[in-house]
């Protein structure tokens, strides 16, 4: 299997570096974070280096199909003033790494409203985010360089839609790499609260995100600035669900804020937090978070938290939904949160809490109060 993976990933690594056709390079990209994400770090084990390193380029929009224009014929001509750069394609990985060849390609012309130069970024996005995942804290050696090289796309003069990525692209980072991220949480923090509090929707989401993982990644590094992290989750979870873009968006809110809870319940006042994340489940969406919801509130309901009794009827209305027939919540999170939880629950919590924890569960349509209590019965 190794050295089927030595031969796909260097014929990739070939093709990448030579090429000037930006389809064929977004191909190549797809295809690399489909391999990594399939396979971690066995696909990576020779190759993060080469890999990151042309990755990189097309970070800082120096990869040679970013430098030239295809001519439709098989064939490449230098464009804008990329012509003197192009000795840069043999750069080392620390020159790489370093950045010393300079900050992306200028603001402007367009390229930049080419929808491949920007479709090519996003799938090279993709390929860090999946070799952050597979690498884990071994990925930390390439984290600042990617920190530079994505940074140029925060411009005010680049568009909203880069603004989001890179954004998203520090979420899915502090995800991967948890603790091992805390290191950069101080230089992005700022921008991503401002993000939070933008009318954008789509960019106000993705700083969401990225807030829920910063402080799960890293709960000692977000403690000062907890208050305004846990501001700028809460304005989003009152928002009203005037529009589609509005669910997204505040199922991350809560999300957000189950992971805050997660990584720092000490530190979250859980009398003020839990009730307007409750009001929000279930989620309307982002179904692929309700394991963290359940990872969240399950432990809450095992240990009889005094905060959580007083949400009882909530909590079995989110069972309820979550452990109806035909519901998507993935069973390994029923298995894994909900089951242990309302058993242990049912064996050891006082007796107040129990009689107020059955009739919520009785108040049901019929449909969710059996599926609670063939859970609580098995």
């Amino acid at each position: 299997m190794q050295d089927r993976f030595n031969h796909i990933l260097t014929g990739f690594l070939e093709k990448l570096r030579g090429t000037h056709n930006v389809k064929l390079a977004c191909t190549l990209c797809a295809a690399a974070a489909a391999i990594i994400k399939k396979y971690g770090m066995a696909a990576l084990d020779l190759h993060h280096a080469a890999l990151m390193k042309q990755i990189l380029k097309i970070g800082r929009e120096k990869a040679a199909c970013q430098l030239s224009l295809d001519d439709g014929e098989g064939g490449a001509v230098m464009h804008r003033n990329h012509a003197a750069e192009a000795g840069e394609a043999e750069e080392t990985l620390e020159e790489a790494i370093a950045g010393t060849s300079g900050g992306a390609a200028g603001g402007g012309g367009e390229d930049e409203d080419n929808a491949d130069h920007d479709e090519l970024v996003v799938e090279a996005t993709e390929v860090v985010v999946a070799a952050a995942h597979a690498m884990r804290g071994a990925f930390v050696i390439y984290l600042p360089a990617v920190m530079r090289a994505w940074r140029h796309n925060l411009a005010p003069s680049r568009p909203t839609a880069d603004h989001q990525m890179v954004i998203g692209l520090w979420g899915d980072l502090a995800q991967a790499l948890g603790a091992d991220f805390g290191a950069s949480i101080e230089f992005v923090l700022p921008t991503v609260l401002v993000a939070a509090a933008t009318d954008n929707r789509d960019t106000r989401r993705n700083a969401l995100f990225a807030l829920g993982c910063m402080v799960e990644a890293a709960p000692a590094v977000c403690a000062p600035h907890l208050h305004d992290i846990l501001s700028a989750m809460h304005a989003a979870l009152v928002l009203p669900r005037e529009r589609h873009a509005d669910n997204a968006l505040i199922d991350n809110a809560a999300a957000a804020v189950a992971r805050a809870i997660m990584a720092a319940p000490d530190a979250v006042p859980l009398a003020v937090a839990l009730p307007p994340l409750l009001a929000r489940l279930p989620l309307a969406t982002d179904r692929e978070e309700d394991a963290t919801i359940m990872r969240c509130i399950m432990p809450l309901l095992q240990a009889a938290h005094p905060d959580l009794m007083r949400l009882l009827p909530q909590v079995a209305a989110f069972l309820g939904y979550s452990l109806r027939p035909g519901n998507r919540t993935p069973r390994s999170a029923i298995d894994t949160y909900v089951y242990p939880a309302v058993h242990a629950f049912m064996l050891s919590a006082p007796a107040d809490a129990k009689d107020a924890f059955v009739a919520a569960v009785g108040a049901l349509p019929e449909a969710q109060r059996d599926a609670i209590v063939a859970l609580a019965t098995a």
